[in-house]
């Protein structure tokens, strides 16, 4: 998580925030709310999850994917709630 997060800003000094967060319409309820920095945080948790170590959040992974199919959207929208526990 911490090599996660120093990339991350380095990504965002080097590049801008832009490089790293899509700027796309929030349309979905879920995600239309949130502030510009709740969006930058929610985007970078997704990113997170979907390149995550595989052995360590495999069971968040599932959660996740097995949610999508359902038609859910589970992905968290924050680094601490994609479960570091």
């Amino acid at each position: 998580m911490e090599r996660f997060e120093e990339a991350s800003k380095t990504a965002d000094v080097a590049a801008g925030v832009n490089c790293s967060v899509p700027t796309i319409t929030r349309t979905s309820e879920k995600y239309k709310g949130l502030s510009n920095d709740e969006w930058i945080e929610a985007m970078k948790a997704i990113c997170f999850l979907v390149k995550a170590n595989q052995m360590r959040f495999g069971s968040k992974i599932r959660e996740v994917s097995e949610a999508v199919v359902r038609g859910v959207d589970n992905y968290p929208t924050t680094l601490d709630a994609v479960g570091l526990s």
